[in-house]
This record gives C-alpha cells, sequence and structure tokens, in this order.
C-alpha cells in the first residue's frame, strides 16, 4: 500500500478472489491511488473505517456476503464514496445493480465487467476526481451530525 496522501485517491477493493484483489490494488498504485485489498469481505469494514476511502471497487458476487447486500450495508452506513461494482456476472445483472445502488442513495461510478483490464481501470479516477470537492463536503456534513 502507498504511504496515505490527503489529496490522493484511496481506493478499496472489496473481492473475495484475492489474485484478482491484489491485481487491481497492484494497478491502482501504478495509476497513482492509495490502496488496500480485502479479500474476506468480514475483514472490508475495519479496511473501511480505517483507510477512509475515497472510491471502493466491490464484488457482487462473494461466498460470505453478496454484493447487493454489501450495497444495502453501505446505504444504511450513509456512504458518500463512489463505487465501481465489479461482476463476472453478464452486463443484465450488472445494471441491476447499478440501480439498486443508486436508488439507495449510493453514488454508482459504474460497473466492470471481469476480467478487468489496466485499461478498464484508467477510466475510474476521472469521475472521482470532478465529484472530489462534494465528496469531502458531503464527509465533512456527516462527520459534523454524527
Amino acid at each position: 500500500m502507498n504511504q496515505l496522501d490527503v489529496n490522493q485517491i484511496r481506493l478499496l477493493i472489496v473481492d473475495d478472489n484475492p489474485d484478482f484483489a491484489d491485481f487491481i490494488a497492484y494497478t491502482g498504485e501504478k495509476l497513482g491511488f492509495a490502496t488496500e485489498a480485502s479479500s474476506n469481505p468480514d475483514d472490508f469494514w475495519e479496511a473501511y473505517y480505517t483507510f477512509s476511502p475515497t472510491v471502493l471497487m466491490v464484488d457482487l458476487q462473494m461466498p460470505k456476503v453478496d454484493g447487493m447486500g454489501l450495497l444495502k450495508k453501505l446505504a444504511d452506513f450513509n456512504c458518500v464514496s463512489p463505487i465501481v461494482l465489479v461482476s463476472g456476472l453478464d452486463a443484465h445483472v450488472l445494471e441491476m445493480a447499478k440501480r439498486l445502488g443508486v436508488s439507495l442513495g449510493l453514488n454508482i461510478l459504474g460497473a466492470l465487467e471481469k476480467p478487468v483490464m489496466m485499461m478498464d481501470m484508467q477510466t475510474v479516477p476521472a469521475p472521482i476526481m470532478q465529484n472530489d470537492i462534494a465528496i469531502g463536503e458531503k464527509r465533512q456534513v456527516i462527520s459534523e451530525n454524527h
């Protein structure tokens, strides 16, 4: 993991396949992100609170918890970080998950189909950087209210 810089994109990946999670983390680091990868959904919440991600990459199909359930929990916790959905499932399932996330009030940036290539990852930073100020303001309001 890179040393944290307040202005750096902090990408938290949760995917039950450790090789895939590590590949995404490595690719993210090459693109200048600070990264944290969790292949165990149970460890995700600790990483979520300690790493304070500016963007999440969530696998939709995991054995212990499905991505849809994780989206519901993130909404319950008023998550303001942009979310990129990842899955080897078909495009229809990804589209349904995006709609669910949006309907829950989450900031769904988009979805990537596995296998994910490095050039797919290069599309992630631009929308985050465009929304970065608004995200920071939302985090401040939420932390002031809790």
